[in-house]
């Protein structure tokens, strides 16, 4: 695992870095239209100065910059948790990231729009309608997301130093949590959805649980795909896991379907170790598929493994 505490190193930095940057590039205009260059996951694109209408179309972002304290004037606030939601009470819904408002955003003439992984297909509208922040993820690391994200929305908002204060604490709670699911077994993270069953290992979405909390994988050798690895009951049953950890994610995203605990209780199931030992552990599918890498979302997600596993 890669420390997050570095980024509180550059703290003070990379605050002095994009002060002197904003300054000139402003010189006496006026710093409503003041502008300056920000590196996003894509490449360098020209922001304001001090963004006072932003909407965000991606729910990760949502929740750093409600970890951030960062007000939004637009957000794509439809089927998320309702404790997110209101964080951003006085923000104009927009949608879903997949089912972005168009007409709404150019409307609502933001300076700067953010978008994620699920917005990506309406980037070129968007650049048009105002300059837009990608933060599509370069890596399949959960914690390398993480810091690109937030240390990209640090830079955007003024608030490097808080992010890299937030980063930090979560590499304290990986390494408090790291020490205390240590030699408690190995793991296996199932994801189940219309009744069928995929397997992610080191170095996937959910790769969490074994690249940076140290639970072994019960399946090293799974392909590193988005969709995760298609796997049978006697998959399951061969690879005996002491943990199996669960997404439903006809659940989480609000479909039909039959739920993850009953498309698992089969024989071959039940008698693994996870299963003999009662260690069949259901994820918050929101949380873990549905929002991933925003800094308050990520916390919680150790700490439900944490709670799991170390009681």
């Amino acid at each position: 695992m890669r420390p997050l505490r570095r980024i509180a190193i550059a703290a003070a930095a990379l605050t002095a870095l994009t002060t002197v940057a904003a300054c000139s590039t402003t010189g006496s205009a006026d710093q409503s239209t003041a502008t300056r260059q920000l590196t996003d996951t894509r490449g360098t694109v020209t922001v304001p100065t001090r963004p006072t209408t932003a909407y965000v179309a991606d729910w990760a972002a949502l929740d750093t910059l409600a970890a951030l304290e960062v007000p939004v004037a637009g957000a794509t606030l439809t089927r998320i948790p309702d404790d997110l939601k209101q964080k951003f009470t006085g923000a104009e819904d927009l949608g879903t990231p997949q089912e972005l408002k168009l007409e709404q955003v150019a409307a609502g003439d933001p300076d700067v729009i953010v978008v994620g992984a699920r917005a990506t297909g309406q980037y070129d509208k968007l650049t048009e309608i105002a300059p837009t922040v990608d933060l599509t993820p370069t890596t399949t690391s959960h914690l390398d997301a993480l810091e690109q994200q937030t240390t990209i929305l640090g830079e955007l908002f003024g608030k490097q130093r808080e992010a890299a204060d937030r980063l930090a604490g979560i590499d304290t709670l990986i390494q408090d949590t790291r020490g205390a699911v240590a030699g408690k077994g190995d793991a296996l993270v199932l994801m189940v959805s219309g009744g069928k069953i995929s397997a992610f290992g080191p170095g996937s979405r959910f790769g969490l649980i074994h690249d940076d909390l140290g639970m072994p994988a019960a399946a090293p050798d799974l392909k590193v795909d988005a969709h995760g690895q298609v796997v049978s009951y006697e998959f399951i049953a061969t690879a005996d896991p002491d943990w199996i950890f669960v997404i439903d994610r006809d659940k989480a995203i609000g479909q039909s379907g039959t739920p993850a605990a009953q498309v698992l209780d089969t024989d071959l199931v039940n008698r693994t170790t996870a299963g003999r030992e009662g260690h069949i552990v259901p994820l918050d599918g929101v949380e873990w598929y549905v929002i991933g890498n925003g800094l308050n979302t990520t916390r919680s997600m150790i700490d439900d493994v944490r709670t799991a596993v170390a009681g």
